[in-house]
């Protein structure tokens, strides 16, 4: 799926004392949710990650009947979050960076303003064995292995969902390379992942 967004930094604040750094980036990101089904995350790390924020009726227009479905890796299982009368059915529900869900939105395709500051340092999320919805941390496209660390191995294969063919796209990784070609999530895109072994997603990210 090809998620059109567009991401802007507003806010860019740094200092060093001694050998340490320390960064602050406020922003936001645009994101594009068209009609039917798409996967989705929160690329930005705001103070309030509650679906009621994130997606709040008032502050974007949502359609009344749109649904998240938010995948638990370790239960293997959706929560089911509908926008019903204004109000989410769950609305303290978090959706946080590096998690991921699926939204289907009943209505016009419409534009979701995602705002928050932008996670760096050091960072780590599980990746388990069998099928997990995973995203990353932070608000950045680019090679899943190369650019942005993701722990890749032989027998992997990675899910992207097309919104327009309603269908997935698959990547698949064996004998130390990809076939075709190499996945890059967009920012603001989630991802199903099939691993052989349970690992950590671990990446550094700093800004100077």
């Amino acid at each position: 799926m090809k998620l059109k967004m567009w991401f802007l930094f507003v806010l860019f604040f740094s200092f060093c004392y001694g050998n340490e750094y320390f960064n602050n980036i406020t922003g936001f990101v645009n994101i594009k949710i068209p009609t039917g089904f798409s996967l989705i995350c929160n690329p930005l790390d705001s103070e309030d990650n509650s679906i009621k924020n994130l997606f709040d009726p008032e502050k974007t227009g949502l359609s009344e009947g749109l649904i998240i479905y938010k995948f638990d890796n370790e239960l293997q299982q959706y929560s089911i979050n509908i926008l019903e009368f204004g109000q989410w059915t769950n609305p303290d529900e978090l959706l946080e960076p590096g998690e991921g869900a699926f939204i289907l939105n009943v209505g016009e395709e419409t534009t979701i303003t995602f705002t928050g500051n932008v996670r760096f340092g050091n960072l780590s999320q599980v990746v388990p064995s069998g099928f997990s919805l995973q995203s990353s941390q932070v608000p950045q496209t680019g090679e899943i292995d190369s650019d942005l660390n993701f722990p890749i191995e032989d027998g992997d294969i990675i899910y992207r969902y097309n919104n327009q063919i309603e269908s997935y796209e698959t990547y698949e990784y064996d004998f130390g390379m990809w076939f075709d070609e190499v996945f890059k999530p967009n920012v603001g895109e989630s991802f199903w992942v099939l691993k052989l072994n349970t690992t950590n997603w671990n990446r550094t990210f700093t800004i100077y």
